[in-house]
């Protein structure tokens, strides 16, 4: 099926695996009611990974956190580094297309053997009406689906600055980034 947003967070997690955490110590934490915005990170002697969430469990939640990470950088023995960031968030999820399309070709859900969420669409067990695999062929929604569930990394290079990097973002609700940063060459 297509990358889901859970398969992004679950893909990108799993590149801290062998790193050992690192203290994230939070300061000037600002407060969004009910909301969870929290931050880790970890580092394998080449990379330094934070992964940073604003999730409230609410459908109608709508509030962008403004993260800054001061990083101790200095462990990079460099004046430059390169930041790679991947956000997930709703730039990297086909669902909410794949929704609209559903309506906008009258795809219901008696067109479907198993659920309508599932992201195997082409499998004949998820779209087994044979009238809406036709369209969906058509339509050419396979290729749609998969421009929009790609998840589409920033890189970019920063300076040491008295041995620290500031990383910012503005995470919008229910998103996850990711930083990756290494040394520049």
């Amino acid at each position: 099926g297509y990358p889901t947003v859970s398969y992004h967070v679950a893909s990108r997690l799993a590149t801290f695996a062998g790193s050992k955490r690192v203290a994230v110590n939070p300061e000037n934490k600002g407060v969004i009611y009910g909301a969870e915005v929290e931050a880790l990170s970890a580092y394998d002697g080449e990379t330094l990974r934070i992964m940073a969430y604003n999730f409230k469990n609410d459908i109608d939640y709508n509030k962008t956190a403004d993260l800054s990470f001061d990083v101790d950088a200095s462990v990079f023995n460099s004046d430059k580094v390169n930041v790679t960031v991947y956000t997930v968030d709703d730039s990297c999820n086909y669902f909410d297309e794949w929704r609209q399309d559903r309506e906008k070709y009258g795809i219901g859900d008696d067109c479907f053997g198993w659920s309508p969420d599932d992201p195997q669409i082409e499998s004949t067990v998820t779209l087994k009406d044979p009238a809406a695999r036709e369209l969906y062929i058509k339509e050419q929604l396979a290729e749609k689906y998969e421009q929009c569930a790609q998840l589409k990394p920033v890189t970019y290079t920063a300076d040491v600055v008295d041995g620290r990097v500031v990383l910012e973002s503005s995470l919008a609700a229910n998103g996850v980034v990711f930083f990756e940063v290494t040394a520049a060459k």
